[in-house]
């Protein structure tokens, strides 16, 4: 993302969270629904499969003929939901009440229930279209295919214009610090009083500031006092060598003129090397030698 502002890559960022956030917590809805739907079906055919069984009990009694018996299953698989059938089958594996419907058409939830009626095995055998929960979650489905993207742009924009209103103070830091420049570093920049980032960062530049300030001074003086004193030392060896130079002369006059030129030469070195050391140490660089001092010559001088 090099290249891209701040605030959109925040806006990036913060958009590529909220979707994969989106994305598990409608997938977590969407497997919780089916679950929860899915169960309510079976607890139907549990229901469902005891009362078959019930019916099993109170009309398989001894010397009961079987037409009976499918006349109470009959009146009992009415009351199943729509379009949910039973199947019973006795100990044999026969069946006693046939009334599963052809599967071509919706898919079912099935459910098998083992019973022991007067110590035999019955076999009973439910289900339930599924219909009615595969169109739920198909709603619920769209709806979320939907949403999600409506919600990631509504948030993104929101985001967006947020990262933008709060970094807005940066944009004006950024301005007011472009328009300081070398001839008016006494200018400063105004501080926020927000104890956040933004306070700092103001309170920052202003010291970097006092700092180039307080250095351009000390360059300033230096730079003057260096042509103050070095003016005269300088003017004299000029003058020295000019005046040797204007007509030939002896060896002796040539000679005391070069010591003349080498000792102010000697004295601006040392000069220089004063300046360079003041100059540190009003910048706080480094530490001046210490040394014993006889004051007498000093105070004579």
């Amino acid at each position: 993302m090099i290249g891209y502002s701040i605030r959109l890559r925040l806006t990036l960022w913060y958009s590529v969270v909220l979707l994969l956030g989106m994305t598990l917590l409608g997938a977590s809805f969407w497997f919780s629904l089916r679950h929860i739907l899915f169960a309510s079906l079976h607890d139907e055919l549990r229901q469902l499969c005891r009362g078959a069984v019930n019916v099993v009990r109170e009309e398989g009694r001894e010397g009961a003929p079987p037409s009976d018996l499918q006349a109470e299953l009959d009146s009992y698989a009415g009351s199943a939901p729509k379009g949910g059938w039973i199947e019973v089958r006795d100990p044999g594996g026969r069946l006693i009440y046939p009334a599963r419907p052809q599967m071509a058409g919706p898919r079912y939830v099935t459910l098998r229930l083992d019973a022991a009626v007067k110590g035999e095995n019955y076999q009973v055998l439910a289900g339930i279209p599924r219909r009615g929960v595969d169109r739920l979650m198909s709603h619920f489905l769209f709806m979320l295919l939907w949403a999600a993207p409506a919600t990631l742009l509504l948030a993104s924009l929101g985001g967006y214009w947020i990262s933008r209103k709060a970094l807005a103070p940066v944009d004006a830091i950024t301005d007011a610090a472009r328009s300081i420049g070398i001839r008016n570093l006494s200018q400063r920049l105004a501080t926020p009083r927000t104890g956040d980032e933004l306070q700092r960062l103001s309170e920052t530049w202003n010291q970097m500031l006092e700092r180039m300030e307080a250095a351009v001074k000390r360059l300033n003086q230096f730079t003057a006092d260096a042509s103050h004193e070095l003016r005269t030392p300088i003017a004299l060896i000029r003058t020295t060598a000019e005046l040797a130079l204007r007509r030939d002369r002896r060896p002796e006059e040539y000679r005391e003129a070069l010591a003349q030129i080498q000792a102010e030469s000697e004295r601006t070195s040392d000069l220089i090397a004063d300046l360079l050391t003041l100059a540190r140490a009003d910048a706080g660089q480094g530490t001046l030698p210490l040394e014993p001092v006889d004051l007498v010559p000093l105070v004579r001088d």
